[in-house]
């Protein structure tokens, strides 16, 4: 098949941004929770709607957020592995990487926001700024993670007819 046009994924690419960046995140983000745990409560404001505000475990919600992270980074990796192995990035599989990958890094950040944001005055509701501010987070790494690696990734080639 004509490649001309079309850059190829390099080893040392695929590794960084698929393998390494991803690891730093959670890591960073591990790191700040087991610093910050000792300092936080046991339940914080986990949903705000019409009927009020909702609270449950903090622990929970980390925990919860790490694993779909871990999820979205594993399901990016093995999809991009796949994929270079035979050579071809189509359409789908591009996407299914960029969007894994970047909901990956939202949920590492939606945790970040939760730590950072605890002690943050909130007005009439205890902890609301974590709901808030997670939700920030969130948009904002995936907004900005998939332009990222719709850059990183090789250009998806037209499905053969």
């Amino acid at each position: 098949m004509n490649t001309v046009g079309y850059p190829e994924m390099g080893v040392r690419r695929y590794v960084g941004a698929l393998i390494v960046a991803p690891l730093l995140a959670v890591g960073l983000a591990a790191l700040t929770y087991v610093l910050q745990a000792g300092s936080m409560p046991d339940q914080i404001a986990v949903h705000m709607g019409p009927d009020g505000t909702g609270f449950g475990s903090l622990t929970v919600m980390v925990s919860v957020c790490f694993g779909l992270a871990l999820l979205g980074f594993v399901i990016g990796a093995v999809t991009a592995r796949n994929t270079l192995r035979r050579g071809e990035w189509h359409l789908y599989e591009k996407s299914i990487v960029v969007v894994a990958e970047a909901a990956g890094f939202a949920f590492t950040a939606a945790v970040l926001g939760v730590i950072l944001s605890i002690d943050v005055p909130s007005g009439e509701v205890p902890g609301a700024a974590a709901v808030e501010y997670s939700l920030l987070a969130w948009v904002a790494s995936f907004a900005v993670a998939l332009l990222v690696y719709a850059l990183l990734t090789p250009r998806a080639r037209p499905v053969p007819v």
